[in-house]
């Protein structure tokens, strides 16, 4: 019989107080109550972001390009997940600490995850903190999303049931669980009548009954699922932070500085320990271990203390652990197998271990990343803040499959500003590095062939936006509003205006020169025509208050604006394609709803079409009559352009990605690593190294079920001549 239904039974004999939890204890521990109140994030699309996990594959082990807001363990796999404000989880082998799995959930932050306890099943909410609240959950195994569902704020928190049948969230409203069936999203009618807000839950094993914490009332209420009704409630102590499961009779929890241990059958606390001011509680349920993160008042700015304790039948007995004092804030932490994980701003995670001063990274981001790209005939050159990189290859000449390259040189020189740059090259075969700091502008000449530096000006006044090709000149954007024409071999000055908030300029044979900016100053558009000869400006009509990037297309004179404008619903990025002898006709070609400064568009004049990053998706491309998205990649693409039959993107996360123009698919990802090699990554999970430094130690494998005796080398790509790299 289930220990639910000698529950309900023994409610209804009235029995005697300490009959009573005899009876309720007997059915909890026969229910097996379990649960772990974590939270999640939202979705991109439904796409394969990477390749299966069940399928064997090579991935770059890499970790979150910003702050890490939750880390969680799945006892069923052992594997750790992490989410993140970079909009990813990534998911990591428990005990080698190797990378297994990227989701691109979002481009906004993930703050918050559940992890099914049945399944290859994550639940995850998104949030911009302010407009954008949204839950939606993943198959991590195949990397494809399942459903999604909208959210009016940030859960208390979200779980799923130990079945993985329904999935539950909290909301700080009277009427405050909500409950989804975790196949399809559809909510469930469980306990539709409010009874106040819930700070934390643990649904039964047969998920018949869920017990929830009130902290304004302090009661624990069990309620039967089907029928809505209560079946007892017991009194504990209100206010309770930080609520988390010890076992399946005890919770742990803090009340201003006392962190407290409460027998969840009869509402006492068994346990008490004053610390100080409560930043986080983590338990190892399998080791009955319970850290917990605090600070002192008396403690040096930026410390926090940790105490690790033992907690067999709820008592709390203080453990040796030699990191008692962690330096920096921690954003999430996770105590797993005798190690504490904790999270910091900025991405990185430290491995704290129970007998070892000091720490370990864990899964520490390996991307340099890149800033910039340009073209030469068959080189292609990427910039970091501390290399220039060149590869001379027939793919990058066009028409080249990878898998039918011949030809791979490769060059680099150090970045003589040793700071974010970037890179132009014009079609007299000369290429520019610029700074692309807060310092005042440098500009450095250098021979594509063998990067040596050939020249150098640095007469700017302030830092350099945009470097332009203008023909036989440079068109420079400083910004202070200053646009210049440099003689591309002299740098004379052959022409100089400046507009105060200019964003962007793009350059043109019959229409001058084109600035974007915002048109909270002097003129009242964002788009403004300036003549080099004259001096004069005109302004072109524009619905944006602000533009940031601009395209042209020299042969039919058609201008293309990334700028913001004001709508029904807030604000809105859109591209817009101007068209006629004075650009007064305009249609808006592609429109994302919200803000995206990041996005960039690029013109190709040899094949006519255009090339956009608008929206964080997806590169996107325009022939004219329609949009067409190009393959998703579980990147974020920022800089676009296009060369040879190829589009290339750098993303937000410094790593560079290519597609075929015509076929629109992604072909592979380009990433500089620490020691300055860098290594290609196709989308099925093969790989082509540099020869310099040592890209293999920052390469993941992942080989499942009857491949175990994979190696990397199985996943190298080899030369068309039959020999690697």
């Amino acid at each position: 019989m289930d220990g639910i239904e000698e529950t309900q039974r023994a409610s209804r004999a009235r029995p005697s107080v300490r009959g009573f939890f005899h009876l309720l204890w007997t059915a909890l521990i026969f229910a097996a109550f379990t649960g772990c109140a974590t939270s999640a994030a939202f979705a991109a699309d439904g796409a394969p972001q990477a390749p299966r996990m069940d399928r064997p594959h090579v991935l770059l082990d890499s970790g979150h390009t910003a702050t890490v807001n939750r880390i969680v363990r799945d006892s069923r796999t052992g594997y750790l997940f992490t989410a993140s404000d970079d909009g990813t989880v990534r998911i990591w082998d428990g005990n080698s600490g190797s990378l297994r799995q990227v989701i691109r959930v979002s481009h906004l932050p993930v703050v918050s995850l559940a992890v099914n306890p049945a399944g290859p099943e994550i639940a995850a909410v998104v949030s911009d903190g302010g407009l954008v609240f949204q839950l939606s959950v993943w198959n991590w195994n195949t990397g494809r999303r399942l459903y999604t569902h909208s959210l009016s704020e940030i859960p208390l928190f979200v779980q799923y049931s130990p079945k993985g049948s329904f999935l539950l969230y909290a909301r700080a409203h009277w009427n405050s669980l909500v409950f989804l069936d975790s196949s399809n999203g559809d909510q469930l009618p469980y306990l539709p009548n409010g009874f106040g807000i819930v700070r934390f839950a643990i649904v039964s094993a047969s998920e018949r009954t869920v017990m929830t914490y009130s902290p304004s009332s302090g009661n624990l209420i069990y309620w039967d699922l089907q029928s809505g009704t209560q079946k007892a409630v017991v009194s504990t102590i209100p206010n309770l932070s930080h609520v988390t499961a010890i076992s399946d009779v005890y919770v742990a929890g803090n009340v201003g500085t006392t962190l407290e241990v409460v027998n969840i059958v009869n509402g006492s606390v068994v346990s008490q320990r004053d610390l100080g001011d409560v930043q986080s509680i983590s338990v190892d349920r399998s080791n009955d271990e319970l850290a917990a993160l605090y600070t002192l008042a008396t403690a040096s700015p930026g410390t926090e203390q940790l105490s690790l304790f033992s907690v067999r039948d709820g008592a709390l007995s203080t453990l040796y652990f030699a990191n008692s004092d962690i330096t920096g804030s921690v954003t999430a932490m996770l105590l797993a197998n005798g190690d504490l994980l904790a999270a910091r701003p900025g991405g990185t995670i430290d491995r704290f271990s129970q007998y070892v001063t000091g720490s370990m990274p864990f899964g520490p981001n390996v991307i340099v990343p890149v800033t910039d790209i340009a073209f030469s005939d068959d080189r292609f050159f990427a910039t970091t803040a501390s290399n220039v990189i060149s590869v001379r290859s027939d793919f990058f000449s066009g028409g080249t499959q990878l898998d039918k390259v011949s030809l791979l040189v490769e060059d680099a020189i150090q970045n003589p500003f040793g700071v974010q740059s970037g890179l132009l090259s014009l079609s007299n075969r000369r290429l520019f590095l610029y700074r692309q700091d807060n310092e005042v502008g440098d500009l450095r000449s250098i021979n594509p062939y063998n990067l040596s530096v050939v020249d150098a000006f640095s007469q700017f006044d302030s830092p350099i936006l945009q470097l332009e090709d203008a023909g036989s000149d440079l068109l420079s954007l400083e910004r202070n509003g200053r646009i210049r024409l440099l003689n591309s071999y002299s740098f004379a000055t052959d022409f100089s205006f400046t507009s105060s908030g200019t964003q962007t300029a793009a350059y043109t044979t019959n229409y001058g020169v084109i600035l974007g900016r915002s048109n909270s100053n002097v003129l009242d558009s964002a788009l403004i025509r300036v003549s080099p000869q004259t001096g004069e400006t005109v302004p072109v009509d524009s619905n944006d208050f602000l533009v940031f990037d601009l395209a042209f297309d020299h042969r039919t004179g058609s201008l293309y604006s990334l700028g913001l404008r004001h709508s029904s619903t807030g604000e809105a990025t859109e591209l817009t394609r101007y068209t006629g002898s004075d650009f007064s006709q305009s249609r808006v070609i592609s429109r994302f709803d919200g803000e995206d400064l990041q996005a960039s568009v690029a013109f190709n004049g040899e094949s006519g079409r255009l090339f956009t990053t608008l929206g964080f998706d997806r590169v996107q491309m325009w022939d004219g009559s329609s949009m067409r998205a190009l393959e998703a990649t579980g990147h974020i693409p920022r800089k676009v352009t296009s060369w040879r039959g190829r589009v290339y993107a750098v993303n937000r996360d410094g790593s560079v990605s290519v597609w075929d123009s015509n076929s629109l698919r992604h072909l592979f990802d380009f990433y500089v690593l620490p020691d300055g090699s860098w290594t290609i990554i196709t989308p099925d999970g093969y790989y082509l190294p540099s020869t310099t430094g040592n890209p293999e130690q920052h390469l993941s494998l992942v080989a499942a079920g009857n491949n175990r005796n994979l190696s990397l080398s199985d996943f190298q790509l080899k030369l068309a001549s039959g020999t690697g790299l």
